[in-house]
């Protein structure tokens, strides 16, 4: 399901405006067969004292929806925007502000009939994970209030990425963004990204761990190619399509997870992991392009999931410690050269 990121002008009404019901499902497309609710919260330091101005970022996990920003008062309390939150519906609750870490992030909550208040956080003056975050080092673009990260100026060896520049929510890594970075050791990307582009990481080298956020629906073409230090990724549940030539390169995976909800891996995609070992393939996987494990030479068993039709086109070859492959009912059809240089099969 794509990500999207509603606001009221989004459905052509201003802050403020009294919105009948209807009218909201009718122009967002919910079904009109649910009760309103509302999520609320405070932030505190560590002497109890409210703290203002910190971003809280609501993700619907049913709909796969950002909701609208809210932002903590002076006394640190938030609540969502009306007719935002939907009764029985879960949310991920993301709390953000630069320099701080929090005691709880991140963590899953269910709207109850007439409103739900999340239990209070602490906000910490220093960065989670000893991660480095400044929004001077980025540029970035702005379009329908939705940001786009451009490039990364910085120096610093781990970052997390802002989720919020401008005042307004950042949902994608642009194209080359971060490419050639020699210094980078660890990002973590946060709740609110949707998109990483092609080549946003390609060729940082020095890259050994990336935190992918749940909200991530598609990773481009070449993002993370010859990231040759790249050793631990965890997809989240709402990736649906991995790019060609993705991680083309990636010599130090060993085992990857690829969530159920991903429908497209693209041509090469894991083209020359030579490290890699273990793969489990997701079962919505219905388009695959061609040499998306080719020459990754320690992979040794392999399991297609049914409801695939086509093994692409030299997809394992020169995979030559494939031992076993099993094949689901539904293939019809073996492309070409898909286990050449296959010996042990």
């Amino acid at each position: 399901m794509e990500f999207k990121w509603y606001t009221y002008n989004d459905i052509g009404l201003e802050d403020g405006f009294e919105i009948r019901r209807e009218v909201f499902c009718k122009e967002v497309g919910f079904s009109e067969e649910f009760e309103f609710s509302s999520l609320s919260g405070k932030v505190v330091d560590e002497f109890g004292n409210g703290v203002k101005d910190v971003s809280v970022m609501l993700y619907n996990i049913e709909e796969n929806v950002t909701l609208t920003l809210c932002t903590t008062s002076a006394a640190g309390t938030w609540a969502s925007k009306e007719y935002d939150v939907i009764a029985g519906y879960s949310y991920v609750v993301h709390y953000y502000k630069p320099g701080y870490s929090f005691s709880s992030n991140d963590f899953e909550v269910t709207a109850e009939s007439g409103g739900t208040a999340v239990v209070p956080v602490t906000a910490f003056d220093d960065i989670a994970e000893n991660t480095v975050c400044v929004e001077g080092d980025y540029t970035y673009t702005v379009s329908s209030e939705k940001v786009t990260i451009t490039k990364y100026t910085g120096n610093d060896t781990r970052i997390l990425i802002p989720s919020v520049l401008g005042g307004y929510p950042v949902v994608k890594v642009g194209y080359s963004a971060f490419e050639n970075n020699k210094n980078i050791e660890v990002v973590n990307i946060p709740v609110g990204i949707s998109t990483i582009d092609g080549y946003a990481f390609k060729n940082c080298s020095s890259l050994r761990k990336v935190y992918f956020p749940v909200s991530l629906n598609s990773i481009g073409s070449d993002a993370f190619r010859g990231c040759t230090s790249l050793a631990d990724v965890t997809f989240p549940g709402a990736l649906v399509s991995i790019g060609s030539g993705a991680f083309y390169g990636c010599i130090a995976l060993k085992s990857i997870v690829i969530p159920d909800g991903v429908t497209s891996i693209y041509s090469e995609a894991f083209y020359g992991c030579t490290e890699l070992e273990s793969v489990k393939l997701p079962i919505g996987w219905t388009y695959a392009g061609d040499s998306i494990f080719k020459n990754c030479t320690k992979l040794n068993t392999i399991t297609l999931p049914e409801g695939m039709k086509k093994l692409p086109n030299y997809a394992f070859e020169s995979s030559n410690c494939l031992v076993s492959v099993i094949l689901p009912s539904s293939l019809v059809e073996i492309g070409a050269g898909a286990f050449n240089n296959c010996p042990m099969l």
